[in-house]
């Protein structure tokens, strides 16, 4: 993960490939629903109740996911340093992950943070703006 700052524009460059996955996760999630909407159809034409029900839970799983992709979760690499709110930590199993919470109510992931000197030189840019 690369980890940039440019004081003169008050932006931190995140380099992660963050954007790259979300995209991906984005364009699955509405090819599942397409694809649960044409089943859910087939199943109701063909009477077969067992294939309406696993699709009609797909669907409905892949559109929550979706949401909570779309207006939950943040993609940018370009973050001004004004929309950030802090840094913030949890827990997961035993492991410790970061994200940056914004001004927006979204959070940017910071996912591959894995050594400790990139921890550092995050917390020493934000401490530069009071964050």
């Amino acid at each position: 993960m690369k980890i940039i700052d440019n004081p003169i524009a008050k932006t931190i460059l995140l380099k992660d490939g963050v954007k790259t996955r979300s995209f991906i996760n984005k364009t699955l999630m509405v090819l599942t629903v397409v694809n649960a909407i044409l089943y859910f159809n087939k199943g109701y034409r063909t009477g077969d109740n067992v294939l309406m029900i696993v699709w009609l839970v797909l669907g409905i799983a892949c559109v929550v996911l979706g949401w909570f992709l779309i207006f939950k979760k943040s993609n940018l690499e370009l973050i001004p340093v004004a929309m950030i709110v802090g840094l913030k930590e949890r827990n997961y199993w035993g492991k410790k992950h970061y994200f940056l919470q914004l001004k927006n109510g979204k959070q940017r992931e910071l996912t591959f943070l894995e050594t400790s000197a990139e921890m550092r030189e995050l917390k020493r840019i934000l401490s530069v703006y009071g964050i």
